[in-house]
């Protein structure tokens, strides 16, 4: 199976987008020095989780579809090895994202109770919306949610490849899956829209509530569909007019919605599918190959330990900020600051991320082989 280069390059600066979205955020050092419409732009990094969960779920299906000749549910025992795989995966960098920010939290004294720290490192926080977003899941939620999908990704795959259609022919087509992506989409965007109308609406079940975002996975699902399966292309001068467009609606509409509205979806989620649909492509053009190159590779294989890694160091700076160390107008702060996050990522992918999961894959053969 064929790595796609161009969407591990892509990973990367989704990681990215959030990284600098965070560091932005008024209570901490946002960037002022910026030109206006870039802050814009900046302020909407709460968008790349969303390419996270819609990235994700094509990935899964370009990985699992040769699985699926017909589209029934697998035994059990399929979905207990494919969540040992993510596990195994996701969860070393996990824990110890999570014992540095014990760590931290216990020279600031700012320690939270011990069944916060439990719910936190079995991913039930997030289902709890007044603490969903506390302490360590300030930015471990979306890790939580990704658990969520990939419970549920043995049962929605099956699922989707149900959705079908025919021409007069009795050819099969996608039509029926782009109906169903289209409506996904509105209802997205309809409730965006219904919290934009009501922001009494809490924040945290909207952004953070595992089921509130299973629509991005699912969308990620039925791109992969139109891709994969049904071979879908577009040219790659549409995703450069698509991204353009979005970019221009971010700068002039984002300003006046609600925070991390999902209204924004209905413009982000079919940018997504036309990038996706030409990401995917073998042969490149010059437009985008340079997403595919060996550098961005790596740091895009790195990504998700580029996300985790910045959640202590955002208690550092959170400490320093709170001490007077820091003024919150310290331009330094992001430079340094990404230097000290992408070697603490590069650290803890070499020795966690990819050492311990080829350990515990090692040990799965042995056991159940």
């Amino acid at each position: 199976m064929r790595q796609i280069n161009t969407l591990t390059g892509l990973r990367f600066l989704a990681a990215l987008y959030v990284f600098i979205f965070h560091i932005n955020l008024p209570f901490r050092t946002p960037l002022t020095y910026l030109p206006s419409p870039l802050r814009t732009l900046i302020a909407q990094g709460s968008l790349g989780v969303t390419i996270f969960f819609v990235l994700s779920g094509f990935v899964l299906t370009y990985s699992h579809l040769k699985d699926y000749r017909e589209p029934n549910i697998k035994p059990f025992s399929y979905t207990l090895h494919f969540m040992f795989k993510r596990l195994a995966r996701i969860y070393p960098v996990f824990f110890v994202g999570l014992l540095g920010c014990v760590l931290i939290s216990l020279r600031t004294s700012t320690l939270p109770e011990w069944w916060l720290m439990l719910m936190s490192a079995t991913f039930t926080q997030t289902y709890f919306p007044s603490i969903s977003m506390t302490w360590y899941d300030s930015g471990a939620w979306s890790v939580a949610n990704e658990i969520f999908f990939y419970l549920l990704f043995p049962v929605l795959l099956p699922l989707a490849l149900r959705i079908r259609s025919r021409n007069e022919l009795g050819q099969r087509t996608s039509r029926n899956v782009f109906l169903v992506l289209a409506s996904l989409i509105l209802l997205d965007g309809v409730l965006g829209l219904v919290f934009q109308l009501h922001p009494a609406w809490n924040l945290q079940f909207m952004y953070s509530f595992p089921p509130s975002r299973l629509v991005e996975f699912v969308a990620g699902i039925l791109i992969g569909l139109l891709v994969i399966k049904y071979q879908w292309k577009m040219p790659a001068w549409s995703a450069v007019v698509a991204l353009g467009l979005t970019a221009v609606y971010l700068v002039f509409a984002a300003p006046h919605t609600q925070e991390r509205n999902s209204i924004h979806h209905l413009v982000l989620l079919p940018t997504l599918a036309i990038l996706f649909s030409v990401l995917y492509q073998p042969k490149q053009s010059p437009l985008f190959a340079w997403l595919g190159s060996r550098p961005l590779r790596y740091l895009g294989a790195t990504s998700y330990s580029f996300y985790i890694a910045q959640i202590p160091l955002l208690f550092v700076l959170a400490a320093l900020l709170g001490g007077g160390y820091i003024q919150h107008d310290n331009w330094l702060v992001l430079p340094v600051g990404f230097v000290i996050n992408l070697v603490s990522a590069i650290l803890l992918h070499e020795f966690v991320e990819v050492t311990v999961h080829r350990a515990a894959m090692t040990w799965y053969k042995k056991r159940w082989s």
